[in-house]
């Protein structure tokens, strides 16, 4: 897993050592916990509800907005 503490300083670590524990307190080395909560997929999360369809009309959908100024002009639409 990524090793946040890695990058670090001993100062940073002193003063805001951070971290999960089973039960958050708040204290300095307690500031968060977590329940499984279960999976989501992000086309769910997002409403995407057919992706195919999605992938191949978002940069016709976006060159159109940006045509019609819905969306700025310096928008980047991506293929």
């Amino acid at each position: 897993g990524l090793d946040v503490m890695s990058a670090k300083s001993a100062e940073c670590i002193k003063r805001m050592p951070g971290g999960h524990c089973e039960q958050a307190s708040g204290e300095p080395d307690c500031t968060y916990s977590y329940l499984e909560a279960g999976e989501i997929m992000l086309d769910d999360l997002v409403g995407i509800g057919d992706y195919h369809h999605f992938w191949n009309t978002s940069y016709t959908r976006c060159a159109q907005q940006v045509a019609s100024g819905l969306l700025s002009p310096d928008t980047e639409c991506v293929h």
